[in-house]
């Protein structure tokens, strides 16, 4: 049984030292887009959606790498934004719900299509889905918590 323990503990700390090497270099990339003007021409392009879905402007950063890249590595960044920003734990939800269903976009969709679904149909799908349950979320859900 030790040996069980100390085996899952190893394999823990090696995927924990895994995700650090992808997540570390990941927000220093993200430094430099910051700095050259790059997060903010993002940001142009999704705000109309933040404004959609109630979320704070600085809700593009964690909302982009979670589509692009996904939740397992855009976690670190909606963690590390939303506590940098302070976002409420109701913009988190919707952060969360938004990415939660329409994560990892483009590897997803290439790997859909790799089996034969519609790409446009599968992109078009996960989007508005995510769309529609976060404007779902916003308009009745976290209506209650704020009372």
């Amino acid at each position: 049984m030790i040996e069980d323990l100390f085996t899952s503990f190893l394999s823990s700390l090696s995927s924990l030292f895994q995700l650090a090497l992808i997540i570390f270099p990941l927000l220093i990339i993200i430094e430099f887009l910051k700095e050259y003007g790059v997060i903010d021409k993002i940001g142009k392009f999704f705000s109309p959606l933040m404004k959609l879905l109630k979320l704070p402007q600085d809700a593009i950063l964690p909302v982009s790498v979670g589509f692009l890249i996904g939740l397992t590595y855009g976690a670190g960044v909606i963690i590390t934004v939303g506590k940098e920003k302070g976002f409420s734990t109701i913009d988190l939800t919707k952060i969360l719900i938004l990415v939660g269903i329409s994560h990892a976009l483009i590897e997803e969709t290439v790997i859909f299509a790799g089996v034969g679904a519609n790409a446009i149909i599968v992109l078009t799908v996960r989007v508005l889905s995510a769309i529609i349950a976060t404007i779902f979320y916003t308009k009745f859900i976290s209506v209650s918590y704020q009372r």
